[in-house]
C-alpha cells in the first residue's frame, strides 16, 4: 500500500506557478500617467502552486508539484519558496526559451481594487509530460483546469488504473475550474473528478 496510518498521503498538484509583481498605489493611475508606488512585493502565485503549498503546510501529506517552468530568477524565486514549504518540484518540465507566467498587479488603496495584467508564453503541460511522472504512486492528484484535452486523457488513464487497483491503491482526482468558459467546455472533466 502507498499509505499506512504511520505514513503521509502522497499528493500531486498539476497546473501553473506564476511570478507576481504587486504594486500598491494610492489610487489607480490614469492612462499615460506616471505614479509612484507605495510598495512593491514579489510573490509566488498560480492556483495549482497555491494548492500544493497549502496542502503541504497542513502537514498531513507529502506533496509534489508538476508544471511547466522556465529558467531564471523568477522560476528560482517561486520554486525555492515552494520547496521551503515542503513541496517537491522534481517533476517540473523546463522550457528555457520561454518565460515563467508573470502577473503585474496594481492595488489601489483608494478603492481597494486589484487590477492584473498577465503575461504567459510558456507551453501548457502535455499528456506526454504527465506520462513522465510516476503518477501511480500518488493517492490524490489535483488538476488546475488547463489544457483540458490533455487533462481529460490523464483522468481517463487514472480511471482505467482505478478499475483494477485495490481500494488502498486507487487515486483520488480533484479538478479546479476557475473560469466559466472552462466549466462550460465540452470536456466536462469536472464530472469525472472525485472532488
Amino acid at each position: 500500500a502507498r499509505v499506512t496510518s504511520s505514513s503521509k498521503m502522497k499528493v500531486l498538484g498539476v497546473g501553473i506557478v506564476c511570478f507576481d509583481v504587486v504594486h500598491t498605489c494610492a489610487s489607480y493611475p490614469k492612462e499615460d500617467e506616471k505614479v509612484r508606488a507605495l510598495s512593491e512585493q514579489f510573490r509566488r502565485g498560480g492556483n495549482a502552486s497555491t494548492f500544493a503549498t497549502v496542502v503541504s503546510l497542513l502537514g498531513e501529506h507529502s506533496v509534489e508539484f508538476l508544471s511547466t517552468v522556465s529558467s531564471g530568477y523568477e522560476t528560482e524565486f517561486c520554486l525555492s519558496e515552494m520547496k521551503s514549504c515542503g513541496v517537491g518540484v522534481q517533476y517540473c518540465v523546463e522550457h528555457c526559451s520561454h518565460h515563467l507566467p508573470t502577473s503585474y498587479v496594481i492595488i489601489s488603496k483608494e478603492t481597494n481594487s486589484r487590477t492584473i495584467v498577465h503575461h504567459r508564453d510558456i507551453p501548457e503541460l502535455t499528456y506526454e509530460d504527465f506520462q513522465n511522472v510516476p503518477w501511480r504512486q500518488f493517492n490524490w492528484i489535483h488538476f488546475e483546469g488547463r489544457n483540458l484535452s490533455a487533462v481529460q486523457r490523464v483522468i481517463e488513464d487514472i480511471a482505467s488504473f482505478n478499475k483494477t487497483a485495490s481500494a488502498d491503491q486507487r487515486i483520488r482526482v480533484s479538478v479546479e475550474l476557475e473560469k466559466p468558459f472552462v466549466r462550460d467546455a465540452p470536456h466536462k472533466i469536472h464530472l469525472q473528478a472525485d472532488l
